[in-house]
């Protein structure tokens, strides 16, 4: 399994990695030497396991997603609520809807947000194939960006500023980069225009000195603006937090849900992609106020797997939210944006680290008792919720 070979110049050496990471000297006895290559073996064999462990209980979300998507469809459910479900998901099975549904009506604007987040052939193709049609579609063409940092994706952004396309979906589609192209392009956006609360929603899940340090300086400001500015940073602030489970961004995102000087919506969006027990407990405190709409409350899911998640989505999607608008519980935009913060490509890597994360096994998904916590309190929310929505449910 290990090379015993010295590497070529500028090379590695297998051998004298695995030894370095079992901190044994490559001079050490041939006992030693032998024990630690075993143990190296033995977390190689353990980690393979493990990762095709993460990639069937992945295959399992994705199919999940898929039935619910294509029964919507069935359904005859509104084709760009359903597209906008299909972002990040990458498989034949995944082409194939898309193609269904631009059978049915889909316009081309809402067939490219369905592949955002994607930088495979397919996405690529369906990119170029785009650009040479008639009709200017180039800022439908970089919003299908977003979440792509790749070199190909930052030669089509800057050949497309150069042209007439929409400066804010431009600025959406870097969202949660965080790049060096990422950072010239916000100074690009600065010198066009863009003021300190448009950039700062282009810092979704990003956790770096330089978007706190705006986050904070904004923060602070509010004081001294109008209603309408005020709430426009909060927004921002809030789709900037999407992604973040620290202390500092639970500070900042509490104090302005309690404020409540934001629209709804983007306080939900700021628990997209959090699975913690705080973030499951949030969205149960929302729920059991009866202020949040459900479906706005169930976006937050997007790309989580866990437990509670599927048990939210399920009751919700039983029991009279919309169904069209609880298919972006599945996957949606910010979901692909917040992963892309994380270094995370698509949502298939963001389920697996959801699945890391949560530690829901391969097999089945077994309930921790952090989760039977959640899940007691959670059929007593869901059931107030229903009473509210359906006054004459009998008890």
């Amino acid at each position: 399994m290990f090379k015993s070979e010295m590497p070529p110049e500028g090379g590695s050496n297998d051998k004298a990695e695995a030894l370095a990471r079992q901190g044994v000297a490559e001079d050490a006895t041939q006992f030693d030497i032998d024990e630690a290559l075993e143990v190296e073996a033995g977390l190689d064999r353990v980690d393979s396991e493990s990762r095709k462990m993460e990639q069937k209980t992945h295959e399992k979300f994705e199919n999940r997603a898929l039935d619910i998507i294509e029964e919507l469809m069935d359904e005859k459910g509104d084709p760009a609520m359903l597209s906008g479900a299909l972002v990040g998901f990458d498989s034949d099975r995944s082409w194939a809807l898309r193609k269904r549904l631009l059978d049915e009506g889909l316009a081309m604007n809402n067939l490219l947000s369905s592949i955002a987040g994607l930088d495979s052939d397919a996405a690529w193709d369906l990119r170029d194939t785009t650009l040479s049609l008639k009709g200017d579609f180039a800022s439908e063409v970089v919003a299908s960006l977003a979440g792509v940092d790749s070199s190909r994706s930052w030669e089509m952004r800057n050949k497309l500023m150069e042209g007439r396309v929409n400066l804010r979906t431009m600025a959406a589609s870097i969202n949660g980069l965080d790049s060096d192209d990422a950072g010239r392009m916000r100074e690009r956006l600065s010198s066009l225009g863009f003021g300190e609360a448009d950039i700062l929603a282009t810092f979704s899940g990003i956790d770096s000195v330089k978007a706190w340090n705006l986050r904070e300086k904004l923060f602070k400001e509010r004081d001294k603006m109008g209603a309408i500015d005020s709430v426009a940073v909060n927004n921002g602030l809030l789709i900037s937090l999407a992604g973040l489970d620290s202390p500092r961004a639970w500070e900042m995102r509490d104090a302005l849900i309690k404020e409540r000087h934001a629209d709804k919506i983007n306080m939900c969006v700021s628990l997209i992609g959090l699975d913690s027990q705080r973030a499951n407990v949030k969205r149960l405190a929302m729920i059991e106020s009866g202020d949040f709409p459900e479906e706005d409350v169930a976006i937050s899911l997007a790309g989580l797997n866990s437990y509670n998640d599927w048990r939210i989505r399920d009751v919700l999607m039983r029991d009279g939210a919309p169904r069209d608008e609880m298919a972006r519980s599945l996957s949606n935009r910010l979901a692909v944006v917040v992963a892309a913060a994380k270094g995370i490509k698509n949502i298939k890597e963001s389920t697996i680290a959801s699945i890391r994360e949560a530690k829901v096994t391969a097999h089945e998904n077994v309930p921790t008792e952090e989760e039977k916590e959640v899940e007691s309190r959670l059929e007593k929310v869901l059931e107030q919720s229903r009473r509210k929505r359906r006054p004459n449910l009998k008890k």
